[in-house]
């Protein structure tokens, strides 16, 4: 369970909502050069095909179904058309087309319909696992993570159920902790990329741009908890975070022991004139000392407080992360016709700044509240977007091998951007982000 300790009043904005644009393509006559059976192909650094079906039809969701060659690489699926529709559509990334590239990580889940006797028709089925070479493929179907369907049809080609095999092979991804994500070394022009918001240079910034004092008289303090000795640690919390100024070495030390995962109540936001912090935690156990260690939190937060107000605790749902990965299979099956304070509790103090500070309301202030609240603050990115981590659940109960309808992805981070976009379409002129910054 996940809770939020604030203290701060309740706004409302109202504006009148703009309509969105729709995104179409229209075809153009092929020239000869364009109806050319095999191109070349433009690879990534390292990228290597794999294997590749000729005379295959490939569709995205509501689109024309087009013919041509398909190739399987270590990184994404590629179309290539025999004939090249030009689009009025802007390219979104450099290294991926938006309509004939599938990142293979981008992929939720692989269906195939197997080649029947005659007269039972083919049926999808959830791939999990390699197929025999003695099954044939007929049609695979990939449901993307962004709720797009691609359709690849197999059945003028030949070895639809080796190229099935790569995609479920190179699709998988690795153990969760050999990704690079926070704390990896990161390389850009020869230097060594520093972590926005893992020194103290960073939150005595963000202090000092609340208005609130960084010196000995602070009622907030930046501690090193990693340098401090305790005896537990904090999981996923950055090497430097702000608490009250009002807390012993004794009181940090109890606070550690009795929130789950360590992740014990941190500053992240105050207003202007100091008369509301934002703080975020997970949720504390259940024991004999739970009170008095509560009683002295929040006393150390009352007094950071220039009215001694005592902090508003909104206790979250526990269930949080269960329900975003439902939502999202139900949603998947629409489109294709474990909280411990790093989820939930990060977007409502997300959006909260977001909606009380105008600073966060830039394209500068959301790249920095993305800084602090997402990646210093140790949200799991890996185990959400591309899969949870089921490892204890197997270990009580053996996987069964029955293809199962769940995706295993919650998209945490995925639902935060989905809210600040219906902000941005509500509020357009409260928010200033770009589309870049949205995206």
């Amino acid at each position: 369970m996940s809770q939020i300790i604030q203290q701060s009043k309740s706004y409302f904005f109202q504006i009148q909502p703009q309509v969105a644009v729709t995104n179409h393509y229209s075809p153009v006559p092929a020239t000869s050069s364009e109806c050319v059976e095999k191109r070349p192909i433009d690879f990534l650094p390292n990228e290597i095909e794999s294997y590749s079906c000729e005379n295959v039809s490939f569709s995205m969701q509501f689109g024309e179904s087009e013919q041509g060659r398909i190739v399987c690489t270590k990184a994404r699926l590629r179309f290539l058309p025999l004939v090249v529709k030009q689009r009025d559509l802007p390219q979104r990334s450099r290294f991926f087309d938006d309509f004939y590239d599938v990142p293979l990580c981008a992929i939720a889940k692989i269906e195939v319909a197997m080649v029947k006797t005659k007269g039972k028709p083919d049926k999808f089925v959830r791939m999990e696992y390699n197929l025999s070479s003695m099954e044939t493929v007929s049609m695979i179907r990939l449901i993307l993570k962004d709720m797009r369907v691609v359709n690849v049809d197999l059945r003028r080609s030949q070895n639809g159920t080796a190229l099935a095999n790569q995609i479920l092979f190179f699709s998988k991804t690795g153990p969760i902790e050999k990704m690079v994500q926070c704390g990896a070394a990161m390389e850009e022009r020869g230097q060594r990329a520093k972590i926005a918001y893992n020194g103290s240079d960073a939150w005595n910034a963000e202090l000092q741009r609340c208005h609130q004092k960084t010196d000995s008289s602070a009622a907030w303090t930046v501690c090193a908890l990693h340098k401090e000795g305790f005896s537990h640690a904090a999981q996923g919390y950055p090497m430097y975070v702000v608490l009250s100024n009002y807390l012993s070495r004794t009181d940090i030390e109890r606070q550690l022991q009795n929130y789950k995962q360590g992740r014990f109540p941190i500053w992240v936001w105050s207003r202007s004139n100091g008369n509301a912090s934002l703080l975020v935690s997970s949720d504390h156990e259940n024991n004999v000392a739970t009170p008095e260690i509560l009683a002295k939190m929040q006393d150390s937060i009352a007094r950071c407080h220039p009215a001694s107000e005592r902090p508003h605790i909104m206790k979250l749902s526990s269930d949080f992360v269960i329900h975003v990965g439902k939502s999202f299979d139900h949603l998947l099956s629409l489109c294709a016709i474990e909280e411990d304070g790093r989820d939930l509790s990060i977007v409502v103090a997300s959006l909260t700044q977001i909606c009380c500070d105008p600073f966060y309301r830039t394209t500068t202030g959301f790249q920095q509240l993305i800084d602090k609240m997402w990646i210093a603050l140790g949200h799991p990115f890996g185990e959400r977007l591309v899969g949870r981590d089921d490892d204890a659940a197997k270990r009580v109960k053996p996987p069964t091998r029955t293809p199962s309808a769940q995706t295993d992805v919650a998209p945490t981070w995925l639902l935060f951007l989905d809210c600040v976009a219906q902000l941005h379409r509500i509020y357009s002129f409260e928010l200033v982000l770009t589309a870049a910054a949205v995206i």
